[in-house]
């Protein structure tokens, strides 16, 4: 661990950003701990930590006009967002079709 890095709860008391959205962050690989403590917790370094605030800018409609770096992170973060959506989508509607099959009145339904 370098006396630089900071850890999820840390970032999350800096930023105001929840563990669990960071957790997601990391998950979908929109914003990623560059190292883990031997334990496996994340560790943020300073330039985590910047790519972070591009993105929390760039989602609150303060992206400096002719940024094409926060554009581009914002785009980013947006196609993460869609793709986690359409993935819940597909599996709640699975789950549903599940749980109509072994249900006692989708039987009397077809009847």
């Amino acid at each position: 661990m370098d006396a630089e890095d900071y850890t999820v709860g840390a970032v999350a008391g800096l930023t105001g950003v929840s563990v669990r959205t960071l957790h997601h962050y990391d998950e979908t690989g929109l914003v990623r701990p560059g190292g883990r403590t031997a334990a496996g917790y994340r560790l943020y370094s300073p330039q985590d930590l910047q790519r972070l605030q591009r993105l929390l800018h760039a989602m609150n409609d303060r992206v400096p006009a002719g940024d094409p770096a926060v554009m581009d992170l914002a785009e980013e973060h947006r196609q993460h967002t869609d793709r986690w959506y359409h993935d819940c989508g597909h599996e709640m509607h699975r789950q549903r079709a599940d749980d109509g099959q072994d249900h006692p009145a989708a039987g009397r339904a077809r009847r």
